[in-house]
């Protein structure tokens, strides 16, 4: 589901209290992974009234890469800025051209979703989502971050209490990270690819004075969509895509439980969106580990990239861990 694109906000109310340092936004996760090892972290919390399981897992694959620029952050209810206090946030950032933009994106992008959250106006969460995907690229200009970019893929889920069965689920992306969701039996990808492989990108691009050379941007980035490339900007834009969904659980059957895949295009260069939702239900027994699990495949499958992955079970069951 694609908007028109927004105007600039002019308020200052948009931007956290210190935008002149890049060190506003500190990391905590990324560069603890230094060897070929998994870092896993798994989360169990509640949405509403529903239990969910959460396992993340990042690889910095260094036989293909010396750093690592993926960040994947996981925001229960309560815990972040938002004025709901049934809401989750998830986001995974994959960064190239180095650490800046995600290290900036590690706060800042939830820090503007919450803000836009927070905003009394007519506006739909699709307009506000781009908002904030704006306001977050604006600032991340001002901070001085303006050669590094990043795909992003986010995902809000929100279940009240009152009624634990139905979930709420807003997925925004801008390049090629993805959210995809299993239900009901079915696959679907909440998400779009930004690349230069898409004609209706390649248009855009090209009606802003742009051009593609080898299925690259000016022959430089295959991303269409980002955060960050500021030296790109007029034609790598940051607007995101966005897509809802609304789920009813309470006839889900035991072998078809409901799940959520953030994953960056470490995994998804080598595994569909089926095959990736296949690893994980073949080791749903393992709850959140099921992430680590997605990562080790992608890994087997020979990815060359990073890899990052967050795997979000909706309806928690018993587990060994």
């Amino acid at each position: 589901m694609e908007g028109n694109s927004t105007e600039q906000k002019e308020t200052t109310t948009c931007l956290p209290p210190t935008t002149s340092s890049i060190a506003t936004y500190p990391s905590t996760s990324g560069s603890r992974l230094t060897g070929p090892a998994i870092e896993f972290h798994e989360e169990c919390f509640q949405i509403g009234s529903r239990v969910v399981t959460i396992g993340k897992a990042e690889a910095m694959n260094p036989a293909w890469r010396a750093t690592m620029e993926d960040v994947s952050v996981i925001h229960a209810p309560g815990t972040w800025e938002a004025p709901d206090a049934d809401l989750a946030f998830f986001g995974l950032y994959d960064g190239h051209g180095g650490r800046e933009i995600v290290n900036f994106l590690e706060h800042g992008l939830s820090f503007h979703v919450a803000q836009e959250l927070a905003f009394e106006d007519d506006s739909d969460i699709q307009t506000r989502l781009q908002r904030a995907f704006l306001m977050t690229d604006i600032h991340a200009r001002r901070a001085g971050v303006l050669t590094s970019g990043a795909t992003v893929a986010t995902c809000l889920v929100k279940s009240q209490s009152q009624t634990p069965n139905r979930v709420e689920i807003v997925a925004a992306n801008a390049g090629d990270s993805r959210v995809v969701l299993f239900h009901e039996g079915v696959v679907t990808r909440l998400t779009e690819d930004h690349r230069a492989s898409d004609l209706s990108e390649v248009a855009r691009i090209e009606q802003a004075g742009g051009f593609l050379f080898r299925e690259r941007v000016l022959g430089i980035l295959s991303l269409t969509r980002s955060i960050g490339d500021h030296l790109l900007k007029r034609f790598v834009i940051g607007h995101p895509s966005v897509m809802s969904a609304t789920l009813d659980l309470s006839s889900n059957k035991e072998n078809e439980r409901t799940l959520l895949i953030l994953a960056c295009d470490g995994v998804f260069d080598v595994l569909s969106d089926e095959q990736a939702v296949a690893v994980v239900r073949e080791n749903a027994s393992k709850g959140a580990g099921a992430a680590r699990c997605l990562v080790e495949e992608a890994l087997k499958k020979g990815s060359t990239d990073n890899v990052s992955a967050i795997v979000i079970w909706l309806d928690n069951k018993d587990e060994k861990r």
